[in-house]
């Protein structure tokens, strides 16, 4: 059975610090309690590696769609906010998910919102997520920011999913060709080196460069492979930093082919964004502040922010992003105008929002069918280029025999 830590406090105030063993958190409050003592926190204690790896465990796109879907469905069935919580926790089977909706309920029930006890985890739910239940709150309408909340993650889901779909084709065949030339020039060069190593032939740069590699493969092919191995891991672990993928974006941001994506990606997120969060009942002000945060390119990060800084001095939303049509388009301008004076901004920012998705899964098939011949051409080139170092050689050699 795991060890759990606890603090809890007596009557007389006095602060108690302990760790029991017991099957699971619920009951270790439950003892407490049964102890006439005042139970402050309960985390359960695991070994450093056990740290280390619910450390690295995230709650997914999955798990927050499941949350807001049947937290929507429980409540308005009339089921109360911690069984709902607790019914959710049993059946996921994300060890991480289900530790922080067991301290979700134990906030609940001891007094706290919803959205202050998700404030505790800004790693696992953003400004966006909060900010939406916090507002259901306010309002009393909890399953609808809910409903809401859910549609939104499951079209964000959607888009990244068609994202990483699109290359994962590019991804496979790149990695496909790597291994095959590692293990050419591991294993099957260096039998060639040999044969040449005695000749008075003189071989091309290319062929010279290509047996230079092999020496240095061939060497120790183990070591060689797991040097690889761990160079791909490194590579894999800097990419997902948000730094290297801020540096990403904005390098992406200025090559023609894929700019158009990104911004339409952009787009998709700052109307989705601003238009659930106008629908939940924050306001203009610090819907934007909010929406901002979520921008992954930080041009666009600032022009949302200018625009904030603009109407907090009165100026409308729609004159407040006239002058930066190169980012956000004319067509947004005039529809978030016609939103204003018509009273139904986030639900005419919902429609822009579909329409930047539509134009972003354009552009992303069209990018697909562009990439595929490239990356042909490439390895087609790579290929080629291998075996002619390795075949002119050979025919000089049998030419001298």
């Amino acid at each position: 059975m795991p060890y759990f830590e606890y603090i809890a406090a007596d009557s007389g105030g006095n602060i108690k610090k302990g760790e029991m063993e017991a099957t699971d958190r619920p009951a270790v409050i439950d003892f407490l309690k049964s102890e006439d003592l005042l139970v402050v926190k309960v985390t359960e204690k695991s070994s450093p590696l056990g740290k280390k790896i619910l450390f690295n465990k995230k709650i997914s796109y999955l798990d927050k769609i499941n949350l807001t879907g049947n937290l929507a469905t429980m409540l308005k069935a009339g089921v109360n906010l911690t069984t709902a919580l607790e019914i959710i926790a049993t059946e996921s089977t994300n060890r991480h998910f289900q530790i922080v909706l067991n301290d979700l309920k134990f906030d609940v029930e001891n007094g706290k919102s919803l959205s202050e006890g998700l404030g505790h985890y800004p790693k696992d739910f953003d400004k966006i997520f909060v900010n939406m239940i916090q507002a259901g709150e306010a309002s009393g309408k909890m399953e609808e920011s809910l409903a809401r909340l859910n549609i939104q993650l499951k079209k964000e889901y959607s888009l990244i999913s068609k994202v990483k779909n699109a290359l994962i084709y590019p991804a496979v065949l790149i990695g496909g060709v790597l291994g095959v030339l590692v293990l050419i020039i591991t294993f099957v060069i260096p039998k060639l080196v040999t044969v040449f190593a005695s000749s008075t032939l003189k071989i091309p740069i290319t062929t010279r460069i290509l047996f230079g590699l092999a020496r240095i493969a061939s060497y120790k092919p183990v070591l060689t492979i797991i040097v690889l191995i761990i160079f791909i891991g490194i590579c894999v672990f800097l990419i997902r930093l948000s730094v290297v993928k801020r540096a990403l974006n904005r390098a992406l941001f200025r090559l023609p082919i894929s700019n158009s994506l990104l911004k339409n990606i952009e787009l998709v997120r700052f109307c989705r964004t601003t238009g659930s969060l106008l629908g939940s009942g924050i306001p203009i002000g610090e819907a934007l502040d909010i929406a901002a945060s979520g921008m992954n390119l930080p041009i666009y990060k600032n022009i949302v922010l200018d625009a904030k800084d603009k109407i907090i001095k009165g100026v409308s939303l729609a004159n407040a992003f006239r002058g930066t049509e190169k980012y956000f388009p004319g067509l947004l301008v005039s529809v978030i105008n016609v939103g204003e004076k018509t009273g139904q901004l986030d639900k005419l920012l919902q429609d822009l929002a579909d329409f930047y998705e539509e134009q972003a899964d354009n552009t992303l098939k069209t990018l697909s069918s562009l990439i595929e011949p490239i990356l042909l051409v490439i390895v087609g080139l790579l290929i080629g280029g291998m075996a002619i170092s390795i075949i002119i050689p050979i025919y000089q050699l049998i030419g001298t025999i």
